[in-house]
């Protein structure tokens, strides 16, 4: 079992951070260095390595680069058109699709095509992301190992049920990935607020939309006239 502490929780903060906005370091200096080479705009390039929205004429000129980086950050903006994710989910290249597997836009006929049923593979991790992957097919991979526990934890839409389970029957490393999923309520907050382990604890403190709540949650000074 992993043990956080100090340093080692900031530096799991930062990889958690960027594993969560689906746009790992890896592909943004790829996509970058590759692009520059071609005189793409830094607006652009900033746009796409940062997971900006895209207007429809960037995305057309960024389609035509044959870049498993730029393709994969592509396959994976939220705001790349339906139809192109589609296409890009049907690329020869397993990085590219597996950006598109994590994109909200993936219709559900073909993330089923993408994954693998009761069985493990990293295509099926990257699905376990996707907020918009229907919930029984989610329980369905939590239970046959289909994916990662880890990822499942990361995903915003993940249930009640399977944040219970989570709770009550994973290690600390995967509550700590839970503890920063900003897509739980105040029900889970309020049992990960009491986890045993300081470093859960933290974590959820630097989840932004826990800190908002809590701070919503925060007595308000009474208002003194005149004052």
């Amino acid at each position: 079992m992993w043990r956080f502490s100090g340093l080692g929780t900031v530096v799991f903060s930062v990889l958690l951070t960027a594993c969560v906005m689906n746009t790992p370091p890896l592909y943004e200096s790829r996509a970058r260095a590759y692009l520059e080479r071609r005189g793409v705009d830094e607006a652009v390039i900033q746009w796409l390595t940062g997971g900006q929205p895209l207007r429809p004429a960037d995305v057309q000129i960024l389609l035509q680069y044959q870049d498993t980086a730029t393709l994969f950050l592509l396959a994976s903006n939220k705001s790349t058109p339906a139809d192109i994710v589609e296409k890009l989910a049907a690329s020869d290249d397993l990085e590219v699709r597996s950006g598109a597997a994590r994109n909200p836009k993936l219709s559900v006929d073909t993330m089923a095509r993408l994954r693998t049923p009761g069985k493990y593979s990293t295509m099926n991790d990257y699905l376990a992301r996707n907020p918009s992957i229907p919930l029984d097919v989610l329980r369905d991979m939590y239970q046959s190992k289909e994916a990662g526990k880890e990822s499942i934890a990361m995903n915003p839409s993940c249930p009640p049920d399977l944040v219970d389970a989570i709770l009550a029957d994973q290690p600390e490393e995967v509550r700590l990935w839970l503890s920063f999923n900003r897509g739980l309520g105040p029900a889970a907050w309020t049992r990960l607020e009491a986890d045993p382990s300081p470093s859960v604890v933290r974590m959820l403190q630097s989840n932004p939309a826990y800190v908002r709540w809590k701070k919503d949650q925060a007595p308000r000074e009474p208002h003194r006239p005149g004052g």
